[in-house]
């Protein structure tokens, strides 16, 4: 989202959304490396939350949140996750 020349981010917790007027590698660099992994050029995603990863053609993955919501992380963030070891099939 466009807003008055800024770029608007939206973040979703579990209770709520938010807009921040941050670029993602300005969020990436805020975000616990630790537990958040950047999967996609728009998508920053707390692991805490994920249920799983399912290959996609392509190198591509959905991810699979314990919500029920469904993410595609990018085969370009691919390599950010193979830290995870239970991250990837």
């Amino acid at each position: 989202m466009d807003q008055g020349g800024r770029r608007l981010r939206q973040a979703h917790t579990w209770k709520q959304s938010y807009f921040v007027r941050e670029t993602m590698s300005s969020l990436e660099e805020r975000i616990d490396a630790r537990k958040c992994i950047r999967i996609h050029r728009s998508v920053i995603v707390n692991l805490e939350f994920v249920a799983g990863f399912k290959p996609l053609p392509g190198g591509d993955y959905r991810v699979f949140l314990q919500d029920g919501a469904e993410l595609v992380l990018s085969r370009t963030f691919r390599k950010q996750i193979t830290r995870f070891p239970r991250s990837l099939p």
